[in-house]
C-alpha cells in the first residue's frame, strides 16, 4: 500500500505538469488562430478595397466601349474589332482573391458561419460586378 501511495504522490506533479502544459498549448493555439484570422480578414478587406478601386477605374471605360458599340451597331462597314480598337481596347479588371483562397485552403473552421456567409456573399457580389 505504501508503494502505491508513493507512486501516486510521485505521479500527481507529473500529471499536473502535463495538464498545465496542455492548457498553455491550447491557449497559445487560440491566440495564434485569432491573430491569423485578424491578419487574413484585414487582408481580405484590403483586397476588396483594391478590387473596388479597380472596378471604379474600369467600369467607365467599359461603358464607353458599350456606347461606341451602340453608335456603330448599324454600320456594316465597321467590324467589332475596329470598334474595340477605336475605344482603346477591352479593359478587364484584375480581381485579387489571394486572402480568400488562403482561408478556404487552411483554417476555414476558425471563421464562424455568419462571417463566412458575409464573405461568400461579398465574393459572389464581386463576381457579378464584372
Amino acid at each position: 500500500m505504501k508503494v502505491l501511495k508513493k507512486i501516486l504522490v510521485d505521479m500527481i506533479p507529473v500529471i499536473l505538469g502535463i495538464l498545465i502544459a496542455l492548457f498553455i498549448n491550447d491557449w497559445k493555439e487560440q491566440v495564434d488562430d485569432k491573430r491569423f484570422m485578424i491578419r487574413v480578414l484585414d487582408s481580405i478587406g484590403k483586397e476588396m478595397e483594391s478590387n473596388k478601386n479597380e472596378f471604379r477605374e474600369i467600369l467607365p471605360l467599359q461603358y464607353a466601349l458599350i456606347d461606341s458599340i451602340n453608335i456603330h451597331l448599324d454600320n456594316k462597314k465597321t467590324s467589332l474589332a475596329e470598334i474595340v480598337i477605336k475605344a482603346n481596347g477591352l479593359k478587364v479588371p484584375i480581381v485579387k482573391n489571394t486572402s480568400w483562397k488562403s482561408i478556404l485552403n487552411s483554417k476555414l473552421e476558425l471563421i464562424d458561419f455568419e462571417a463566412f456567409q458575409k464573405l461568400k456573399i461579398l465574393k459572389i457580389g464581386m463576381r457579378f460586378m464584372v
